[in-house]
């Protein structure tokens, strides 16, 4: 009995082991999903601007609904205030880009960057840890412009959001749409990754 006893402790032992393994890869393979996933969004943006695709950098290229040729470049556009916005992220002014994103909002509130400036003030709340603004600000996006090719990445900041806000169950339900409406995006993978390790 007690040589029985041993036997199924170290195999306890020896499934801990395994299952911490497996989730030491979870999390590589998450953090290399998550990598793959930012640098893919910067060589579409740059592909979508019109600018060849440089050296993967850790700062994003700002995503262009059209091409750059395309928009007006004269002072006080919703393009430049977008472009100006985006460059105060790319400086780490992240305060004062904030500002800058809220500002394009107000004044083109039915712009064709709107759903941008949204998307990228829900991520610049959720770095400086303002979560419920973040949820705000990724809640637009998905409610007003649920076709926008911004749409799979809100839903799945939304879902991690959630998750960081301790509501697991509304966290896997963003997850979720993502999964089931963008089956073919990169945040759908990500979402996937990222539920399975929901606890």
């Amino acid at each position: 009995m007690f040589y029985q006893l041993q036997l199924l402790r170290e195999e306890v032992q020896a499934l801990r082991g395994a299952v911490e393994e497996q989730q030491h890869r979870l999390d590589l393979l998450h953090r290399e999903q998550q990598e793959r996933y930012l640098g893919l969004d910067r060589r579409i943006s740059a592909l979508q601007s019109g600018v060849p695709t440089a050296a993967p950098s850790s700062r994003p290229v700002p995503p262009d609904p059209q091409p750059a040729d395309t928009l007006p470049r004269t002072g006080g556009t919703e393009a430049d205030a977008y472009r100006n916005a985006y460059a105060m992220i790319e400086r780490g002014e992240l305060d004062t880009a904030a500002a800058a994103l809220e500002g394009v909002i107000e004044e083109f509130p039915n712009g064709q960057y709107t759903p941008n400036a949204f998307y990228w003030l829900g991520q610049l709340h959720r770095k400086a840890g303002e979560l419920e603004r973040a949820r705000q600000s990724l809640v637009q996006v998905i409610t007003l412009y649920p076709d926008h090719n911004k749409a799979p990445d809100a839903l799945y900041n939304l879902g991690v959001v959630y998750a960081e806000l301790g509501d697991a169950a509304r966290a896997r339900m963003y997850l979720g749409r993502v999964q089931q409406q963008h089956p073919e995006s990169t945040a759908a993978g990500l979402a996937r990754t990222y539920a399975a390790n929901l606890p």
